[in-house]
């Protein structure tokens, strides 16, 4: 299972920018308030309580560095107040025009513009990104052996088989796993024993090995087996049996002397969805989630029946304790942009229990659009926020993550202060992203903290020109 499927205006959260003003109305502090005894949030987040006269702007690098020099916008309704932060990144606004929910506007030369509309927070920390995508760090391919225990536990049959991968580190993009060929062997599915990835403990004409030694990315922290019979007529593979182990490889090898077969999929997994958005298709998905290694174990996927899926998980024993259930729906439209679905709708729930109702889906937003300066989608009801992302249309680039709370989801965008580059010019892609975090906080939390709290998004792009 990828979970990697939710949206990337997750981090978004704090990377966002937008655009401020030099207009005439704008109105430029006499002088640098006595600063408050505050502190950045790393990654970016809201504190301090509401905003009544007060606001204290932190603008960071993705390093939770410094930026100085960036200009600071704040909008509230016709009053307009810009600055630039210091040395530390800081800026301090001390004006009796500045309270309740208003619009905060970053822009920095080599960085993507952030905005934050319909917060009201006092201290707000803003992380810049430079709008590239961060390349996942290299892995090296080790070798990973062991032996498979537990056959006894596995249903009777004439053949019985395990398939052996290590568990993805989510947000890494890992090596393709491969267990290593014997010479001279054979499976059902690799006549000439060159390329399989099946253990196989049966009756002739197939060998009985019990060991594997499997190719594996070197930042895989488990391995998992999905272990159960195999009929050879109809090449089926049903799982009934998973085991877990731990590993580190270092310099290249690892050796485990056991993975045993020791959780059975005994425990009958289900998920509701009242209300599922109709798109082109629909899929729920089943898996175990490591919390304290945010790594997930696929278990099953399959289309939803009306409302509803089901699938066989294990009990979380033995090398499972440690982890919790996950369940998820996807939705997705086949048209895409920039291969990536036009409109897609993803909810996601963990926990230790077997039945999850996921009871706000959200609908994905209509194409956005832009008109000028203003932005827009239509409205998705049940959602926490809007998030509005421009990016270059030839190498995917983000220029500007506008972050917008509530269910608004029409805003006008501020001019670029002078010396900036307009990114609103040129054939662009714009993303809208709708998503739910249920009764958190958005004016009181770390930004980065956020991706383990929503509970549904649902998202579109389309072309612009502009």
């Amino acid at each position: 299972m990828n979970t990697r499927i939710l949206p990337l205006c997750l981090l978004s959260l704090g990377l966002a920018a937008c655009s401020g003003s030099g207009d005439d109305d704008t109105n430029i502090p006499p002088g640098p308030p006595a600063p408050r005894n505050v502190d950045p949030i790393a990654g970016g987040g809201t504190s301090g309580g509401r905003i009544d006269g007060v606001l204290t702007v932190f603008v960071q690098d993705q390093d939770n560095m410094p930026i100085a020099d960036a200009d600071v916008l704040v909008v509230q309704d016709t009053a307009r107040f810009i600055a630039k932060t210091d040395a530390e990144g800081r800026v301090d606004f001390n004006e009796p025009g500045i309270d309740g929910s208003l619009s905060l506007h970053i822009f920095k030369d080599g960085f993507q513009y952030n905005s934050i509309y319909g917060f009201d927070a006092s201290v707000v920390t803003i992380a810049l990104s430079d709008g590239v995508a961060e390349e996942p760090a290299a892995g090296l391919v080790g070798t990973v052996t062991g032996t498979i225990t537990g056959w006894d536990n596995l249903p009777p049959n004439t053949m019985t088989a395990a398939r052996v991968a290590q568990v993805e580190a989510l947000g890494n993009d890992l090596d393709d796993v491969m267990q290593m060929a014997r010479p001279g062997t054979v499976t059902p599915g690799d006549p000439d024993g060159t390329d399989y990835n099946t253990v196989i403990n049966g009756t002739d004409p197939f060998p009985t090995w019990t060991d594997y030694s499997l190719r594996a990315d070197t930042r895989a922290s488990k391995v998992y087996a999905l272990a159960g019979s195999y009929n050879l007529t109809t090449a089926a593979f049903e799982i009934t049996h998973v085991g877990v182990a731990d590993v580190t490889i270092t310099e290249g090898q690892s050796s485990m002397a056991n993975l045993a077969l020791d959780n059975a999929l005994d425990q009958e997994l289900s998920v509701t969805t009242p209300g599922l958005p109709m798109l082109d298709s629909s899929v729920a998905f089943f898996g175990v989630t490591f919390t304290d290694e945010d790594i997930t174990l696929p278990l099953a996927f399959g289309e939803l029946t009306g409302t509803m899926a089901t699938a066989q998980g294990p009990s979380l024993s033995g090398g499972l304790a440690d982890a919790v259930y996950t369940v998820g729906v996807q939705v997705t439209s086949t048209e895409t942009v920039k291969d990536e679905p036009k409109s897609s709708v993803v909810a996601i729930a963990r926990g230790t229990g077997k039945t999850f109702t996921l009871e706000n889906v959200l609908s994905p937003p209509a194409a956005p659009t832009v008109t000028g300066r203003t932005m827009g989608t239509m409205p998705v009801s049940g959602a926490s926020l809007t998030v509005f992302d421009l990016r270059t249309s030839d190498d995917d680039k983000s220029l500007w993550n506008i972050i917008v709370l509530g269910d608004k989801t029409t805003i006008e965008v501020p001019a670029v202060p002078d010396g900036l580059t307009d990114p609103l010019m040129g054939s662009r892609v714009l993303g809208a992203s709708v998503l739910d975090f249920g009764d958190v906080d958005l004016n009181d939390t770390a930004f980065e903290n956020l991706e383990d709290q929503v509970r549904s998004t649902a998202s579109t792009r389309a072309e612009v020109n502009l």
